[in-house]
Protein backbone atom coordinates (compact mmCIF):
# COMPACT_ATOMS: atom_id res chain seq x y z
CA UNK A 1 0.00 0.00 0.00
CA UNK A 2 1.53 3.33 -1.06
CA UNK A 3 1.88 6.37 1.18
CA UNK A 4 -0.91 8.88 0.77
CA UNK A 5 0.60 11.57 2.95
CA UNK A 6 4.26 12.40 2.18
CA UNK A 7 4.61 14.71 5.18
CA UNK A 8 4.81 12.03 7.86
CA UNK A 9 6.47 13.22 11.05
CA UNK A 10 8.70 11.39 13.55
CA UNK A 11 6.45 12.12 16.51
CA UNK A 12 2.99 10.82 17.29
CA UNK A 13 -0.24 12.52 16.75
CA UNK A 14 -1.24 13.93 20.09
CA UNK A 15 -4.82 14.60 21.06
CA UNK A 16 -6.01 15.54 17.58
CA UNK A 17 -9.62 16.56 18.11
CA UNK A 18 -9.88 19.86 16.28
CA UNK A 19 -11.47 20.21 12.83
CA UNK A 20 -12.85 16.64 12.94
CA UNK A 21 -15.61 16.04 10.44
CA UNK A 22 -17.97 13.14 9.96
CA UNK A 23 -20.03 13.28 6.78
CA UNK A 24 -23.65 12.07 7.10
CA UNK A 25 -23.09 11.16 10.73
CA UNK A 26 -22.82 13.42 13.75
CA UNK A 27 -20.42 11.07 15.53
CA UNK A 28 -16.73 11.93 15.75
CA UNK A 29 -14.29 10.17 13.42
CA UNK A 30 -11.78 7.70 14.82
CA UNK A 31 -8.56 9.02 16.29
CA UNK A 32 -6.19 10.37 13.67
CA UNK A 33 -8.92 10.80 11.05
CA UNK A 34 -9.90 14.34 10.12
CA UNK A 35 -12.46 13.49 7.42
CA UNK A 36 -14.63 10.36 7.39
CA UNK A 37 -17.93 9.05 6.01
CA UNK A 38 -20.30 6.10 6.15
CA UNK A 39 -19.15 5.09 9.60
CA UNK A 40 -16.44 6.06 11.97
CA UNK A 41 -13.99 3.52 10.54
CA UNK A 42 -14.25 4.80 6.96
CA UNK A 43 -11.70 7.59 6.84
CA UNK A 44 -11.02 9.84 3.86
CA UNK A 45 -8.00 11.72 5.20
CA UNK A 46 -5.72 11.54 8.24
CA UNK A 47 -3.80 14.00 10.36
CA UNK A 48 -0.14 14.54 9.50
CA UNK A 49 1.10 11.96 12.01
CA UNK A 50 -1.00 9.16 10.51
CA UNK A 51 -1.06 7.14 7.33
CA UNK A 52 -4.27 6.36 5.42
CA UNK A 53 -4.42 2.61 4.74
CA UNK A 54 -7.62 0.87 3.62
CA UNK A 55 -9.84 3.68 4.93
CA UNK A 56 -8.12 3.48 8.30
CA UNK A 57 -5.59 5.84 9.89
CA UNK A 58 -2.53 3.95 11.01
CA UNK A 59 -0.47 5.64 13.67
CA UNK A 60 0.17 5.92 17.38
CA UNK A 61 0.11 2.41 18.94
CA UNK A 62 -0.73 0.71 15.64
CA UNK A 63 2.86 1.09 14.44
CA UNK A 64 5.67 -1.05 15.75
CA UNK A 65 7.77 0.77 18.33
CA UNK A 66 5.04 3.43 18.27
CA UNK A 67 6.73 5.16 15.35
CA UNK A 68 5.70 6.01 11.82
CA UNK A 69 8.65 4.79 9.70
CA UNK A 70 9.76 7.20 7.01
CA UNK A 71 11.91 4.38 5.60
CA UNK A 72 8.87 2.19 4.91
CA UNK A 73 7.39 2.28 1.40
CA UNK A 74 4.47 -0.15 1.86
CA UNK A 75 2.26 -1.02 4.83
CA UNK A 76 -0.35 -3.75 5.16
CA UNK A 77 -3.85 -3.43 6.57
CA UNK A 78 -2.48 -4.15 10.04
CA UNK A 79 -0.26 -1.07 9.79
CA UNK A 80 2.87 -3.22 9.56
CA UNK A 81 5.66 -2.46 7.11
CA UNK A 82 6.04 -4.91 4.23
CA UNK A 83 8.53 -3.06 2.00
CA UNK A 84 11.26 -0.47 2.63
CA UNK A 85 12.62 2.28 0.44
CA UNK A 86 15.99 1.80 -1.26
CA UNK A 87 18.85 2.01 1.20
CA UNK A 88 16.97 -0.06 3.80
CA UNK A 89 16.01 -3.70 4.26
CA UNK A 90 13.06 -5.22 6.09
CA UNK A 91 13.95 -6.94 9.34
CA UNK A 92 10.68 -8.52 10.49
CA UNK A 93 8.52 -5.37 10.16
CA UNK A 94 11.24 -2.77 10.77
CA UNK A 95 13.32 -0.96 8.14
CA UNK A 96 17.07 -1.10 8.85
CA UNK A 97 19.90 0.78 7.11
CA UNK A 98 21.86 -1.09 4.45
CA UNK A 99 25.64 -1.16 4.89
CA UNK A 100 27.79 1.81 3.84
CA UNK A 101 27.46 2.87 0.18
CA UNK A 102 24.80 0.20 -0.46
CA UNK A 103 21.60 1.58 -1.98
CA UNK A 104 19.67 -1.69 -2.23
CA UNK A 105 20.11 -4.73 -0.01
CA UNK A 106 18.50 -7.92 1.23
CA UNK A 107 20.18 -7.76 4.63
CA UNK A 108 23.01 -6.06 6.44
CA UNK A 109 25.46 -8.50 4.87
CA UNK A 110 24.04 -8.85 1.35
CA UNK A 111 24.00 -5.79 -0.88
CA UNK A 112 22.32 -5.86 -4.30
CA UNK A 113 23.62 -2.56 -5.69
CA UNK A 114 26.14 0.06 -4.60
CA UNK A 115 26.72 3.78 -5.00
CA UNK A 116 28.65 4.91 -8.06
CA UNK A 117 32.36 4.17 -7.68
CA UNK A 118 31.73 1.04 -5.60
CA UNK A 119 31.29 -2.63 -6.47
CA UNK A 120 29.92 -5.62 -4.56
CA UNK A 121 32.61 -7.81 -3.01
CA UNK A 122 31.44 -10.61 -0.71
CA UNK A 123 28.08 -8.92 -0.25
CA UNK A 124 29.55 -5.54 0.71
CA UNK A 125 30.35 -2.37 -1.24
CA UNK A 126 34.04 -1.69 -1.85
CA UNK A 127 35.44 1.40 -3.55
CA UNK A 128 37.32 1.17 -6.83
CA UNK A 129 41.06 1.68 -6.39
CA UNK A 130 42.99 4.60 -7.87
CA UNK A 131 44.14 2.35 -10.74
CA UNK A 132 40.60 1.28 -11.65
CA UNK A 133 37.63 2.87 -13.38
CA UNK A 134 33.94 2.37 -12.60
CA UNK A 135 31.36 1.18 -15.11
CA UNK A 136 27.88 -0.31 -14.62
CA UNK A 137 28.36 -1.46 -11.06
CA UNK A 138 31.87 -2.86 -11.47
CA UNK A 139 35.49 -1.74 -11.09
CA UNK A 140 37.89 -2.48 -13.95
CA UNK A 141 41.67 -2.14 -14.11
CA UNK A 142 43.14 0.71 -16.12
CA UNK A 143 45.76 0.03 -18.78
CA UNK A 144 49.18 -0.81 -17.32
CA UNK A 145 50.50 2.45 -18.75
CA UNK A 146 47.90 4.49 -16.83
CA UNK A 147 48.27 5.53 -13.23
CA UNK A 148 44.57 6.45 -13.29
CA UNK A 149 41.85 6.39 -15.94
CA UNK A 150 38.24 7.43 -16.48
CA UNK A 151 35.34 5.43 -17.93
CA UNK A 152 37.49 3.05 -19.99
CA UNK A 153 40.66 1.01 -19.78
CA UNK A 154 42.66 3.25 -22.11
CA UNK A 155 41.25 6.69 -21.23
CA UNK A 156 44.21 7.69 -19.06
CA UNK A 157 44.09 10.73 -16.78
CA UNK A 158 47.55 10.29 -15.21
CA UNK A 159 50.50 8.09 -16.19
CA UNK A 160 52.89 5.70 -14.52
CA UNK A 161 56.55 6.57 -14.06
CA UNK A 162 58.45 6.80 -17.33
CA UNK A 163 55.46 8.02 -19.34
CA UNK A 164 53.74 11.30 -20.13
CA UNK A 165 50.11 12.11 -20.92
CA UNK A 166 49.25 13.15 -24.46
CA UNK A 167 45.52 13.45 -24.98
CA UNK A 168 44.25 10.40 -23.12
CA UNK A 169 47.24 8.18 -23.90
CA UNK A 170 50.38 7.54 -21.84
CA UNK A 171 53.43 7.61 -24.10
CA UNK A 172 56.99 6.60 -23.12
CA UNK A 173 59.58 9.15 -22.03
CA UNK A 174 63.08 9.09 -23.52
CA UNK A 175 65.09 6.10 -22.29
CA UNK A 176 67.15 8.14 -19.78
CA UNK A 177 64.07 9.82 -18.22
CA UNK A 178 62.27 8.65 -15.09
CA UNK A 179 59.67 11.41 -15.40
CA UNK A 180 58.91 13.69 -18.33
CA UNK A 181 56.33 16.15 -19.60
CA UNK A 182 56.83 15.23 -23.26
CA UNK A 183 59.09 13.11 -25.42
CA UNK A 184 61.70 15.88 -25.41
CA UNK A 185 61.20 17.38 -21.95
CA UNK A 186 62.54 15.31 -19.06
CA UNK A 187 62.03 16.35 -15.44
CA UNK A 188 63.87 13.51 -13.62
CA UNK A 189 66.71 11.35 -14.98
CA UNK A 190 67.76 7.79 -14.25
CA UNK A 191 70.92 7.28 -12.10
CA UNK A 192 74.08 8.07 -14.04
CA UNK A 193 72.47 11.00 -15.88
CA UNK A 194 71.85 14.62 -14.96
CA UNK A 195 69.16 17.03 -16.12
CA UNK A 196 70.62 19.40 -18.66
CA UNK A 197 67.99 21.82 -20.01
CA UNK A 198 65.17 19.23 -20.05
CA UNK A 199 67.38 16.49 -21.48
CA UNK A 200 69.28 13.80 -19.60
CA UNK A 201 73.06 13.89 -20.06
CA UNK A 202 75.37 11.08 -18.94
CA UNK A 203 77.55 11.63 -15.87
CA UNK A 204 81.27 10.97 -16.17
CA UNK A 205 82.37 7.35 -15.71
CA UNK A 206 83.39 7.83 -12.08
CA UNK A 207 79.95 9.11 -10.97
CA UNK A 208 76.86 7.04 -10.28
CA UNK A 209 74.81 10.21 -9.70
CA UNK A 210 75.62 13.80 -10.57
CA UNK A 211 74.06 17.21 -10.96
CA UNK A 212 76.37 18.29 -13.77
CA UNK A 213 79.17 16.83 -15.84
CA UNK A 214 81.73 17.76 -13.17
CA UNK A 215 79.58 17.68 -10.02
CA UNK A 216 79.22 14.17 -8.63
CA UNK A 217 77.04 13.24 -5.65
CA UNK A 218 77.99 9.53 -5.50
CA UNK A 219 80.71 7.42 -7.08
CA UNK A 220 81.14 4.06 -8.76
CA UNK A 221 83.06 1.24 -7.05
CA UNK A 222 86.76 1.99 -6.69
CA UNK A 223 86.15 5.71 -6.12
CA UNK A 224 85.10 7.88 -3.19
CA UNK A 225 83.36 11.25 -3.11
CA UNK A 226 85.59 14.18 -2.24
CA UNK A 227 83.54 17.36 -2.30
CA UNK A 228 81.89 17.15 -5.71
CA UNK A 229 84.42 14.92 -7.46
CA UNK A 230 85.23 11.21 -7.37
CA UNK A 231 88.74 10.20 -6.31
CA UNK A 232 90.43 6.82 -6.74
CA UNK A 233 90.40 4.47 -3.73
CA UNK A 234 93.76 3.27 -2.32
CA UNK A 235 95.46 0.26 -3.89
CA UNK A 236 93.66 -3.00 -3.19
CA UNK A 237 90.32 -1.34 -2.29
CA UNK A 238 87.23 -2.23 -4.26
CA UNK A 239 85.16 0.21 -2.17
CA UNK A 240 86.20 3.01 0.15
CA UNK A 241 84.86 6.00 2.05
CA UNK A 242 88.07 8.01 1.82
CA UNK A 243 91.76 7.74 0.95
CA UNK A 244 92.39 6.12 4.33
CA UNK A 245 89.23 4.05 4.84
CA UNK A 246 88.49 1.04 2.70
CA UNK A 247 85.29 -0.97 3.15
CA UNK A 248 86.12 -3.96 0.93
CA UNK A 249 89.28 -5.34 -0.65
CA UNK A 250 90.51 -7.33 -3.59
CA UNK A 251 90.89 -11.08 -3.01
CA UNK A 252 94.64 -10.95 -2.25
CA UNK A 253 94.31 -8.14 0.31
CA UNK A 254 92.97 -8.02 3.85
CA UNK A 255 91.09 -5.15 5.45
CA UNK A 256 92.81 -3.21 8.20
CA UNK A 257 91.59 0.36 7.77
CA UNK A 258 93.04 0.23 4.30
CA UNK A 259 93.63 -2.88 2.20
CA UNK A 260 96.96 -4.57 2.89
CA UNK A 261 98.91 -7.52 1.53
CA UNK A 262 100.78 -10.17 3.48
CA UNK A 263 104.55 -10.48 3.09
CA UNK A 264 106.06 -13.54 1.33
CA UNK A 265 105.94 -16.60 3.57
CA UNK A 266 102.57 -15.68 5.07
CA UNK A 267 98.94 -15.91 4.02
CA UNK A 268 95.75 -13.94 4.70
CA UNK A 269 93.92 -15.24 7.73
CA UNK A 270 90.84 -13.24 8.70
CA UNK A 271 91.83 -9.58 9.02
CA UNK A 272 95.54 -10.32 9.30
CA UNK A 273 98.41 -12.55 8.21
CA UNK A 274 99.66 -15.93 9.42
CA UNK A 275 102.95 -17.67 8.62
CA UNK A 276 103.18 -20.45 6.08
CA UNK A 277 104.67 -23.84 6.95
CA UNK A 278 108.47 -23.63 7.22
CA UNK A 279 108.84 -25.66 4.03
CA UNK A 280 106.66 -23.23 2.03
CA UNK A 281 108.07 -20.14 0.40
CA UNK A 282 104.53 -18.99 -0.35
CA UNK A 283 101.12 -20.36 0.58
CA UNK A 284 97.45 -19.40 0.60
CA UNK A 285 94.35 -20.13 2.68
CA UNK A 286 96.34 -22.30 5.12
CA UNK A 287 99.90 -22.81 6.39
CA UNK A 288 100.30 -26.11 4.55
CA UNK A 289 98.73 -25.09 1.24
CA UNK A 290 102.04 -24.29 -0.40
CA UNK A 291 102.27 -22.40 -3.66
CA UNK A 292 106.09 -22.58 -3.79
CA UNK A 293 108.82 -24.20 -1.69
Amino acid sequence: MKFVNNALKDTFWENMNANVKYINNPLACIQGCINCQNGVNSCLSCSSDYLLINDYCCGNNNFQNNLVQKQCELYNESCLCTKCFNGYYLNDTTCVDCSNHCNNCESGTQCNSCDSGYQIVNGQCEACTSTQYYSSGHCYDCSTTCKSCLNSVSNCTTCNSGRYLEGNQCLPCASQCVECESSSQCTICIPGYWLNNSTCTKCNDKCTTCTSETTCSSCTDGYYIDGTSCQTCPTGCTKCNSASECTSCQSNYYLDGTCKQCSPGSFISGNGCSDCNSLCATCETSATNCLSC
